[in-house]
């Protein structure tokens, strides 16, 4: 596997491995998932993604806030939980497609974008 710290250019998908500190509140998500970056991403894109198109923007970007506030954590390590998820430029699911095509503020958080 190899390990980048930046966009991967030459492939539609990733998997991603977040390290966020254990102590995290739901508002440092929202630092992290820049709403006026995340509305100019779903206006460019949302027409061809899967998601309840009757939510306003501000519903969806609570909904993929909460989506990754949740994300599952595999290992604990010091004082951050380890988490993984795929991310593809290709999928239609909402959350999938927002991993790979957002940049992220990583204030609270570690990134890794790793690509087989």
């Amino acid at each position: 596997m190899k390990i980048c710290s930046d966009f991967v250019t030459n492939s539609s998908s990733s998997s991603f491995i977040f390290a966020i500190k254990k102590d995290i509140k739901k508002e440092h998500i929202y630092d992290f998932i820049n709403k006026d970056e995340f509305t100019r991403w779903l206006n460019d894109c949302g027409e061809w993604l899967c998601y309840d198109k009757t939510l306003d923007v501000d519903d969806i970007y609570e909904k993929m806030c909460d989506a990754f506030f949740k994300l599952h954590t595999v290992i604990e390590l010091d004082d951050y939980n380890i988490c993984g998820a795929d991310g593809s430029s290709e999928d239609s699911d909402i959350f999938s497609n927002m991993l790979y095509g957002l940049n992220f503020n990583d204030n609270d958080f570690i990134i890794y974008n790793s690509v087989w």
